[in-house]
Parts: structure tokens; C-alpha cells; sequence
């Protein structure tokens, strides 16, 4: 969940959500090349993919809390505490008023470049069950975790800061990328030439103009201070991605 306004006191310190973006538009486009859609960032999170139908109505999101880590993740304070402001966004998509579509559905997304580690808490005689997201097993589903690894995830989570019946569209998921920005501009030149290759001629220059594009609409204040997907002016349309 992001504070309405954000975007622009954080712009400096966003840089890796950006890039989260171009990767994902890039690794995915195939398949995003076939719908219409479009992304706002500080939006009810740090970015998020809104899938629009024929009547332009929304068909369903998938929002992401990007957080680029230093170390793994595992069951702690910290991850207790993301799990629990996320479901929140489930709940503001749902209040949201921009047009939904009858069969509308959301997913709510926690995206990072290190590992997962989702174990059941330590117990006497008893099977400690693991689930780990990395670059070999790249999404887990909150709705497919073993039980006892669910209730580790709620142990300790605040009220307060949970909306329960939003858990089942959390995703845990890994994105390959590394620490720093030359490492970025490396990861996305290299994903940019394989997916694209000769039908786009300065793939350096591409990159640069969506992150560009994305930092624009990162640092608008929301209207009003009201954090609404009909504010067009924090969203970013399908870009035409050819020669």
C-alpha cells in the first residue's frame, strides 16, 4: 500500500521498480502483445498491470511490491508486516471505482531478486514444510502453501494490518535481476535483443525511453489525493514495441 502522494518525494529511490516493469513487459510480451492493458506506478502499490476488456472495463490486475534485497527472505517481522500491507491493496482495488468487469479478478504480487525461504514453524517431531521462490521456481502461490506454512506466514501479524480474505491472492515471486543499475541496463539489454532482436533498432534507446516514461508518471501527485486507476495521468498504455 502506498501513501497517496508517494511518487514524488521517492522518485530517486524507485529506480529498481522501473526496471521490475521493463523486464516484465519485456519477459511477458508475447503474451501481453495480445491484450490491452496498462500500468500505473505509486498507484495502490509500487506498480501495477491493469487488463482491460473489449468495453474497456478492467478484467483484473496483478499488482507488485517490488523490494530489491541484499540477503534472502524468510518468515520474520519484516515479511509478516508486507504480507499484511498487502492484502490491504486487495481491499483498495476492490473500492476502487473504475469500471470493473463482472468476472473481475486481482492478484497481489511480492516481487523480489533474492530467495524466498517459506517454512512451517519449528516443532517437536513434527515435518518442517518448506517452500522456497528462486530463479529455479520462480512464483508461489499464497492458496497452494502447505497449511502449517500459512499459519507461520499469520503468526504475529497485526489486525490491524490484514485483510484476511485477501490472502489467497498473494504470489510470491522472483525476478532475475541484480543489485545495482549497470547491472539492470545489462539484464534488460540483453532480455530486450533476445525477445526483440532486429525488430527494434537501438534497444539502449528503448529502455531508456520507458523508464523515462515510467519515472513521469511515477512523480504526478494523485488528484485530490485520492489514489483512483481512472487518474491518467499515473497510468502508462500498452507501449507499441516494434522496429
Amino acid at each position: 500500500m502506498i501513501s497517496s502522494n508517494a511518487g514524488v518525494e521517492g522518485s530517486s529511490g524507485y529506480s529498481f521498480q522501473r526496471c521490475c516493469v521493463v523486464f516484465l513487459i519485456f519477459d511477458n510480451q508475447e503474451e501481453l502483445s495480445q491484450k490491452n492493458y496498462f500500468v500505473c506506478m505509486e498507484h495502490h502499490e509500487d506498480f501495477l498491470f491493469a487488463f482491460l476488456d473489449e468495453e474497456g472495463k478492467i478484467q483484473n490486475i496483478d499488482t507488485y511490491q517490488a523490494k530489491k534485497s541484499s540477503k534472502d527472505w524468510s518468515i520474520n517481522t519484516d515479511l509478516r508486516e508486507i504480507i499484511g500491507k498487502i492484502t490491504l491493496v486487495g481491499k483498495e482495488l476492490l473500492n476502487d471505482k473504475h469500471p470493473k468487469s463482472d468476472d473481475y479478478y486481482h492478484t497481489l504480487g511480492f516481487l523480489t531478486n533474492k530467495k524466498i525461504s517459506l517454512k512451517s514453524q519449528k516443532e517437536d517431531n513434527v515435518r518442517i514444510e518448506t517452500k522456497t521462490v528462486s530463479v529455479s521456481n520462480l512464483q508461489a502461490n499464497y492458496s497452494n502453501l502447505d497449511p502449517k506454512i500459512k499459519k507461520n506466514i499469520l503468526k504475529g501479524i497485526d489486525e490491524s494490518l490484514l485483510e484476511e480474505n485477501q490472502l489467497e491472492n498473494i504470489r510470491f515471486q522472483f525476478i532475475d535481476l541484480p543489485q545495482g543499475y549497470n547491472g539492470w541496463q545489462r539484464t534488460l539489454t540483453g532480455l530486450s535483443h533476445e525477445r526483440f532482436g532486429k525488430k527494434i533498432n537501438d534497444h539502449k534507446a528503448v529502455i531508456a525511453t520507458l523508464l523515462q516514461l515510467l519515472q513521469n508518471i511515477e512523480q504526478h501527485y494523485n488528484n485530490g489525493n485520492i489514489v483512483s486507476l481512472t487518474d491518467t495521468k499515473k497510468t502508462f498504455t500498452k507501449p507499441a514495441l516494434s522496429g
